[in-house]
């Protein structure tokens, strides 16, 4: 049976017109070292993550986790 390829589009991206050739949870473009480590955290907090527990974390409000998640499609991310 042959393995599965990731999906790897090379599309514009609806917000910056950029191609999205990039994996979902690889660094996007224009995503700060910060803002990839609050995903990062998100994802390893399992089950029952939540915005406001990686806002704690990385010391940053949850407006600023909620803007990073929405602006970088990671709630699309983490659900599969």
């Amino acid at each position: 049976m042959k393995a599965m390829e990731p999906n790897r589009s090379m599309e514009q991206s609806e917000t910056n017109m950029e191609p999205v050739g990039r994996m979902a949870f690889e660094q996007q473009p224009r995503e700060g070292a910060k803002a990839i480590a609050a995903f990062r955290t998100y994802l390893e907090l399992g089950p029952e993550r939540s915005l406001a527990t990686v806002a704690e974390k990385h010391g940053k409000s949850q407006t600023k986790i909620e803007r990073w998640s929405r602006r970088f499609d990671r709630a699309g991310c983490a659900a599969g």
